[in-house]
């Protein structure tokens, strides 16, 4: 059997970018396990960044580029932030 092809202007080159965004999103609230932090704020934080990549898919090519990289980067702010007072804050940057 052969694969479908999908025509060029249907393919979404930050599918990779959006799966990771989701993949990743409760890593900072699964941190704070470790530093008995509070894990609520880095939960909503999570939610709104699986929200805003499923929102994403309906943006344009450039927005939706833009928007996956913030979320990416949000992500990283929320895992150090789990860490916050932690001797392993500074290896989360």
């Amino acid at each position: 059997m052969s694969k479908p092809v999908i025509p060029q202007d249907q393919r979404d080159p930050t599918g990779a970018a959006r799966l990771t965004a989701i993949c990743l999103a409760p890593l900072g609230p699964a941190a704070t396990l470790l530093t008995d932090a509070n894990p609520l704020p880095l939960a909503v934080a999570a939610a709104a960044f699986v929200i805003l990549a499923f929102a994403s898919r309906g943006m344009g090519e450039r927005s939706r580029a833009i928007v996956l990289a913030l979320i990416l980067i949000g992500e990283c702010i929320a895992l150090t932030a789990a860490f916050a007072g932690h001797p392993w804050q500074l290896d989360t940057h």
